[in-house]
């Protein structure tokens, strides 16, 4: 109760811990967003809100009609609204598009119109720009073929995989089907799609039928509508097949770009643990060692947020142990920070990001945690300000931990303030 009562005079919710769930709907726009997926206890309506600055869930209740899709889906945030596309409703593929406004959290049906895609889900869905989003393959029953598009069926139902390729304008709710140059992709499923700057996207991996899990890199330049397929290189290293992984990327829109890739299930349908960062503009594989936390997993949800210029934190959460075994209810947080020579000196291969921090299932939202973070964002900001000496930059830094310290303290003073009236008032009133 006190802590009910501390949190809602500060202005937040108490914290909470999800239930266990994969093959879940993720979106982030600032804050990481939730809901639906497989395992037990779900509400169908709730979404689930991680603002990065407490590191706390908030479980908040939408309205309207709900998207019929309950695992399986995908979904990206345009402006304040998230769409949702596609999914498994329990007992079909289906194939609507709804979004949700961030503001009002309300649900609302989109209609559409053009080349729809198929009736499918573990497909991928990207934001090209601020109306434009890219739908890319997954798997369902074969519905109507999109011209030069290919389906192959590789399961009991008539279940298989396409490679339709759609775009969707937002703002008149048509469907679109783009001429594309390069390398045709196969027809697959569980792969991720992950835009990396303003106008690149990477897909890696995939289940494809009769040819199982695989492990090329497809280059997307939306600039020439052109699309590069990379094949492992020999004697260089390279992640083995997968499909059900997560990727996210780190330094999205800045110099330098990484693909961050983490877990799945291989060709022996073992659940992988591994993490590999692939330099996009070198098309380069490293293999990152996890921390001993983190667990091997499957169709779970990795989402991204900056926390200033070189400083990534990215969110886990979910998936499965084994290809048929338990859900996971973990909420990984990991940081990676970019170091490395000048850029004017050197390359993007001249670059390294380094894991520099982990919160491993903690929903209590530590404050010793959260002000090391706030001086992190503050010297990776200082750090960024151009034509100023080190010097001047060490200078402000050292001002700004001061600053956050000296606000640390006035928080804890007044928490422990508002606890010993609360107890005063307490002792009255008994």
């Amino acid at each position: 109760m006190l802590k009910a009562r501390l949190h809602s005079f500060f202005g937040r919710t108490p914290p909470v811990e999800l239930s266990p769930r994969w093959g879940q709907f993720s979106a982030v726009d600032g804050r990481h967003y939730m809901w639906r997926g497989a395992g037990p206890g779900l509400g169908s309506n709730i979404i689930a809100v991680c603002d990065p600055s407490t590191e706390l869930w908030s479980l908040l209740p939408t309205t309207g009609p709900l998207p019929p899709g309950k695992w399986g889906g995908c979904s990206v945030c345009v402006g304040r609204c998230l769409y949702t596309f596609g999914g498994y409703d329990g007992s079909s593929y289906v194939n609507d598009m709804s979004k949700l406004d961030l503001d009002t959290l309300q649900w609302t049906k989109v209609q559409t119109s053009g080349s729809q895609p198929m009736k499918k889900a573990y497909c991928g869905l990207i934001r090209v720009n601020e109306r434009t989003l890219c739908c890319f393959g997954g798997g369902g029953i074969q519905g109507t073929t999109q011209p030069g598009s290919t389906f192959t069926s590789g399961g009991a139902g008539g279940n298989g995989c396409t490679n339709e390729f759609h775009f969707f304008d937002t703002q008149n709710g048509i469907w679109s089907s783009p001429e594309l140059r390069g390398e045709r992709l196969p027809p697959c499923r569980s792969f991720t799609f992950t835009m990396v700057d303003q106008h690149r996207a990477v897909l890696f991996g995939g289940y494809q039928s009769g040819h199982g899990r695989l492990n090329d890199v497809y280059l997307f330049d939306f600039r020439t509508m052109e699309v590069t397929k990379v094949k492992p290189v020999q004697g260089e290293p390279w992640p083995v097949g997968r499909a059900g992984h997560a990727a996210c990327c780190l330094n999205y829109g800045q110099d330098h770009p990484q693909l961050l890739v983490y877990g799945g299930l291989d060709n022996g349908n073992k659940t992988l643990e591994d993490m590999w960062m692939l330099d996009v503009d070198t098309v380069k594989w490293t293999e990152v060692t996890p921390p001993e936390s983190m667990t091997p997993r499957s169709y779970h949800s990795i989402t991204a947020t900056s926390l200033g210029p070189g400083l990534t934190e990215v969110l886990v959460f979910g998936g499965k142990r084994e290809a048929l075994g338990d859900t996971i209810a973990e909420t990984t947080i990991l940081r990676f920070e970019l170091t490395g020579p000048s850029a004017s000196v050197a390359g993007p291969s001249a670059w390294k990001w380094a894991l520099v921090d982990v919160a491993h299932n903690d929903t209590r939202g530590s404050a010793q945690r959260l002000s090391e973070k706030k001086i992190r964002q503050a010297t990776a900001r200082a750090s960024s300000v151009s034509e100023t000496s080190d010097h001047s930059s060490q200078d402000r830094v050292r001002a700004l931990e001061q600053q956050l310290r000296a606000t640390e303290q006035r928080e804890h003073d007044t928490q422990r303030h508002v606890t010993t009236n609360y107890s005063c008032k307490r002792r009255i009133e008994n």
